[in-house]
């Protein structure tokens, strides 16, 4: 089952929080070449996978969504 899939050009970032408990697999596609590859294209991936209830930043979402502290800790909860 797929759960998140999305497509970007030469640049692209997302964040997603899964409400599912489990094992989950991530799959990277690259939509160039082997031959663009080999003739010293460059790909470059940067993954960086948080996982655990510490892995939002409260504060930066607080002043984002301008929450007061109490739908903070109701936000939290959730």
């Amino acid at each position: 089952q797929v759960v998140l899939s999305r497509q970007y050009g030469s640049e692209g970032r997302f964040t997603f929080t899964s409400h599912t408990p489990g094992e989950h697999q991530i799959c990277l596609h690259s939509n160039s070449t082997r031959m663009a590859l080999f003739a010293g294209g460059k790909l470059r991936v940067h993954l960086d996978i948080q996982v655990g209830e510490h892995t939002n930043n409260y504060p930066e979402i607080a002043a984002k969504d301008k929450l007061t502290e109490l739908q903070l800790r109701a936000r939290q909860l959730l």
